[in-house]
């Protein structure tokens, strides 16, 4: 991942005294824009209800954000701007990325009196918000994940229409299947028709979601590039190519679109990072 979300540009940019207003800032960019994306984008309730306590304690990643956001105070219209535009982005990145880690960092620590995760972070669903992290990274860096530990099952709402029952269980099953494809190994003798099936299903529990069409996209641009690669090497030319490539042309294009288009500051970056991935060595 940190190839994903380096610095791009002049690093200096992001050794400025803080403010005076720093924590302020700090404290309405992280609750009031960067949290709630990260639930929407990750479909959780954890970021928005617990996060901010965590990442105040964390003072290299307060300041970075600090430092980020004295960046977007920059006139848009200065000479050599477009360099600065660079850097942001890619400090952006590795922002939300730090914030999104946060989860997994709690769900992985105890209480030094109970040696339990702090009730109110498993109240708020920083379990599940942790294997969602880890299965877009898994996603991005071309791992697997292993098969022992699949997300929990969704639970029945204790609220709610029969209508909003359904929502939650298409949300868990696209979040079950993704980490259902990402413990598939493609050097699998029955694994291609496995991959292709998976994939089809989560297909069907898009609901017309951006985040689902962006973590979608990130998976089949893993499956179809991969595969690219491989008839490329061996010089194939089958039948089942076009079709492959026509999808793998289409997600890769749509990832490339919402770097720019996408509707928050979290889209886009993490399609930045998506796009970013095919590009390095694997």
């Amino acid at each position: 991942m940190d190839a994903l979300v380096a610095v791009e540009g002049d690093p200096s940019l992001l050794t400025q005294p803080l403010p005076p207003t720093a924590f302020e800032n700090v404290r309405h960019c992280v609750q009031k824009v960067y949290c709630p994306q990260i639930d929407k984008f990750l479909e959780t309730q954890w970021f928005c209800n617990r996060a901010l306590d965590h990442l105040l304690k964390d003072t290299r990643l307060y300041e970075r954000i600090s430092h980020m956001i004295s960046l977007f105070t920059i006139d848009t219209q200065r000479p050599g701007y477009e360099q600065t535009a660079i850097i942001i982005r890619s400090v952006e990145a590795g922002i939300v990325w730090s914030i999104m880690s946060l989860a997994r960092r709690v769900a992985g620590s105890s209480d030094a009196s109970n040696g339990q995760v702090n009730p109110d972070d498993l109240n708020a669903g920083v379990v599940q918000a942790a294997k969602r992290v880890e299965v877009l990274e898994t996603l991005l860096v071309g791992q697997y994940l292993e098969i022992e530990a699949p997300p929990a099952a969704a639970q029945p709402t204790t609220n709610g229409t029969g209508l909003q029952a359904q929502q939650h269980q298409r949300e868990h099953d696209f979040w079950r299947l993704l980490h259902k494809f990402l413990t598939i190994r493609d050097d699998e003798a029955s694994a291609s028709h496995e991959l292709d099936k998976t994939l089809a299903d989560a297909s069907s529990l898009l609901d017309l979601k951006e985040n689902r069409d962006v973590m979608y996209s990130i998976a089949v641009v893993r499956l179809h590039g991969a595969r690219e690669n491989l008839e490329s090497l061996s010089h194939q030319n089958n039948s089942t190519s076009s079709s492959s490539d026509k999808l793998l042309d289409k997600a890769k294009g749509f990832l490339e679109a919402q770097k720019v288009k996408g509707t928050n500051q979290v889209v886009q970056r993490v399609c930045g990072m998506a796009s970013k991935a095919w590009t390095l060595p694997r």
